[in-house]
């Protein structure tokens, strides 16, 4: 049921899916560390 709501709604454009990132395409974790704190510095 589930898959023919979604279907649905992918149908009607109200709803965007992608695949999700593969782990080595995602950014080092030590530069999102640097980006939070930069954040929290403001």
């Amino acid at each position: 049921m589930v898959r023919v709501l979604i279907g649905d709604l992918v149908h009607a454009d109200l709803v965007h899916v992608t695949r999700p990132v593969p782990p080595a395409e995602l950014p080092d974790e030590s530069i999102l560390r640097d980006v939070i704190n930069g954040l929290r510095a403001l």
